[in-house]
């Protein structure tokens, strides 16, 4: 090898190690035009794109050209960089004046006189990128090992230009993600594994950035209490977490933190986290005021209740006796069944309140038989209604069938939905069917009734709080519309879900599906 060959490779490499170190095309486009004249030793060079949608060549507009060259296209075939971009094949023409292929429109445009061209196609993996052209070798002519060194390095220029395609790609991405994440109201931040922050949305900034600067996730701590320490979070093992944030000042602010760990491809660590906060301010204060509600409830109205319950209790033995005149017979009959709504009416709103401000650590979970818990929910279901005339409950029940969970607060789920669908049916014979069975690891719990049923469009807002459906709405069926909220919050905290099916005017069916 000639020292001349030998510091012509030593160049070769040289120049394609500073390609792959730029994935801008501002960057890499120049750095090309610059090292390909110095490698060809020609005047100047030019690189053409390929437009893949319109079958053209151009210039890129990081060539720093004026805007008529800009604007400048090629057809595939045309001109000699049209030539080899069809053919795929190298061209070196050292007379350009003989050489009828050789279209004038940039020499014409520019004044510049193309004498000889080195050409080679830009290819990656198969499919062409581009044409790179030397234009008038400053000593001599090209040759077949100018050739040979232009192809090398328009191979690595074809690595570099899809490279920076994907490159650019991958940003055009980023930047629509980040669209996306600035508009959603939750505060989302993405750190490494360490805890360093890689991105904070509009929200993360007005709740994490207002005291100083947002670098690591555990900088949350100088503002706000963690219901448990980020830096025990950011070491457990746990793809998932959840948890809790306070502030008191200068505003009350509770904050509900998720953590969710996105393993890499092909790695085994866990290199970017994904946190998510939202505002759940308006729920903990309505919590609390929940709480004193309740506790009023149970001081101001329990008492005078149980004294009209009881002393009505005690007209209607009297009228039993006929010792009463008939309406004060009929008077006390009322009196007891209105007080009966009114009591079940006042432990809806009680049993609501305590298990909003239930967790999943207060659940007292056991195993018990799911038969036993049916049957104890069917007699009280019945026992408390006041519209149970002509109702009748089918069970049907797989014969030793568990479930570990807490005991009450699945008993007061289901005969939440024992009563709606004693309640809500207008048909005068009420047919209820309690049925259970175990499928895929969970116990499905379903109560089926035959009354007017649901549509479709309502299955989402039934489970919010105050929602009733009434074709005509008169307020004449007892309920505050909490019964499904109430079953839907005891599901959650146990992992469940609820599934509501309809068929149309046959009736609903009501499905309690648990971790087995």
């Amino acid at each position: 090898m000639s020292s001349q060959t030998e510091e012509e490779l030593k160049l070769l490499i040289k120049f394609s190690r500073l390609l792959f170190s730029k994935l801008d095309a501002s960057e890499l486009i120049p750095a090309v035009i610059s090292i390909a004249s110095t490698l060809a030793k020609a005047e100047r060079a030019s690189l053409y794109l390929l437009d893949e949608k319109k079958n053209e060549l151009y210039f890129h507009t990081a060539m720093g050209l004026p805007p008529q060259f800009q604007s400048m296209r090629f057809k595939i075939g045309e001109g000699i960089a049209g030539t080899c971009a069809s053919q795929m094949k190298s061209i070196i023409t050292n007379n350009i004046a003989a050489d009828a292929r050789h279209s004038k429109k940039v020499d014409n445009s520019s004044g510049y006189v193309t004498k000889s061209m080195l050409t080679s196609p830009v290819i990656y993996d198969g499919k062409l990128k581009g044409v790179l052209q030397a234009l008038n070798r400053r000593d001599g002519s090209f040759t077949e090992t100018d050739q040979i060194f232009f192809e090398s390095f328009a191979t690595h220029v074809g690595i570099a230009i899809n490279n920076t395609q994907r490159y650019s790609l991958l940003e055009v991405e980023h930047k629509k993600i980040n669209i996306v994440l600035d508009s959603v109201k939750e505060a989302t931040v993405v750190t490494d594994g360490t805890g360093r922050v890689t991105f904070l949305n509009n929200a993360g900034r007005n709740f994490f950035s207002q005291n100083g600067g947002f670098e690591r996730i555990t900088d949350i701590e100088r503002s706000f209490t963690c219901d448990r320490p980020i830096s025990g979070i950011l070491k457990s093992p746990d793809v998932y977490c959840s948890f809790e944030l306070t502030r008191e000042e200068p505003k009350q602010l509770y904050l509900r933190g998720k953590l969710i760990k996105l393993k890499i491809p092909q790695n085994d660590d866990y290199e970017k986290l994904l946190w998510i906060f939202s505002d759940i301010t308006e729920i903990k204060l309505e919590q609390m005021i929940g709480r004193s509600f309740a506790s009023m409830i149970s001081h101001k109205f329990r008492t005078p209740l149980t004294a009209i319950t009881g002393y009505a209790g005690m007209l209607e033995n009297e009228a039993k006796k006929g010792t009463c005149p008939p309406i004060i017979a009929k008077s006390a009959e009322v009196i007891t069944r209105q007080s009966k709504v009114l009591n079940g009416l006042m432990n809806s709103v009680l049993d609501m309140l305590a298990v909003d401000s239930y967790g999943r650590d207060d659940l007292v979970k056991k195993s018990f038989p799911v038969r036993e818990l049916i049957d104890t929910a069917a007699r009280s279901a019945k026992q408390n209604c006041s519209d149970c005339a002509g109702a009748e409950i089918e069970i049907i029940s797989e014969d030793g069938l568990t479930l570990n969970a807490d005991r009450n607060m699945i008993e007061t789920a289901l005969k939440a939905l024992l009563d709606n669908a004693i309640k809500f049916n207008p048909n005068q014979v009420k047919k209820i069917g309690v049925n259970t069975r175990k499928l895929d690891g969970r116990v499905l719990i379903s109560v089926r009734d035959n009354g007017s049923g649901i549509p479709s469009e309502d299955f989402d807002r039934i489970v919010n709080r105050f929602y009733q459906i009434e074709e005509h709405f008169t307020g004449q069926i007892a309920g505050l519309g909490l019964g499904l909220k109430l079953v839907n919050k005891i599901l959650s905290l146990h992992n469940g879900s609820l599934i509501i099916e309809s068929a149309g005017k046959n009736g609903s069916t009501f499905t309690m599906s648990l971790p087995g």
